[in-house]
């Protein structure tokens, strides 16, 4: 004869085992995944190297014993043959002056100074000069200087942009390099450099160089 209240107490246990076992799959854990990209900009490194080192303001009359200035504009194209100086009233174009396609000797041909930069294109980079002005020496007895200050630049990029700049301070931010067409990541500049040149009152005549002190052009990735 079966018994009654053992077999009621078997059901009621299966009953709760069953019950315990579907509630923990209702409360288990469902696996979700997201997926991850992964990447990397590799820039190529900046180059710079000067076509023509020399800024050169060429040759000047001094008209007269007072303060004069010379201002050598940037040029859109780097050795344009014209002659960008502006002239205070005392100072003026040396009747032999000449302006030169290719690096010539300081202080000889009116020139400015250039350098072509390679890097990557349109990534923000910084053309710092060592001094926002620097002064040049008389060569025959280092004794007299010039000053030369408010250095300017024309960039010209691969892709024919021109951007006007100027140092106020020595460091100026670039928002990206050119380039000549959307199947190369390189990019170039050509910088083109300008400033002002002071002459100060009864200034002695002469060459002048600056080169007991150096100034120096660098650029690099922001």
């Amino acid at each position: 004869m079966i018994n009654t209240k053992f077999m009621n107490k078997i059901k009621k246990i299966v009953f709760f085992t069953l019950a315990l076992a579907f509630s923990f799959k209702g409360y288990s854990q469902i696996a979700v995944a997201k997926n991850m990209n992964v990447g990397a900009t590799l820039l190529q490194i900046m180059t710079i190297a000067d076509t023509n080192s020399n800024l050169n303001f060429g040759r000047i009359i001094h008209k007269d014993p007072a303060q004069a200035t010379v201002i050598l504009g940037t040029a859109a194209v780097p050795f344009v043959l014209e002659d960008t100086r502006v002239f205070s009233a005392n100072a003026a174009n040396a009747a032999n002056s000449n302006i030169a396609g290719t690096q010539n000797a300081l202080g000889l041909a009116v020139q400015h100074a250039v350098y072509t930069v390679t890097g990557s294109y349109d990534h923000a980079y910084t053309i710092t000069l060592s001094a926002t002005d620097v002064d040049i020496t008389l060569v025959a007895d280092g004794t007299d200087k010039m000053n030369v200050s408010n250095f300017t630049a024309n960039v010209l990029d691969a892709d024919d942009t021109n951007t006007k700049i100027s140092f106020t301070s020595a460091a100026v931010s670039m928002t990206g390099m050119g380039r000549a067409d959307n199947t190369t990541f390189n990019g170039s500049t050509v910088i083109t450099f300008g400033a002002t040149l002071t002459i100060g009152a009864n200034q002695r005549g002469g060459v002048y160089s600056n080169n007991g002190d150096a100034l120096t052009v660098t650029v690099n990735y922001e």
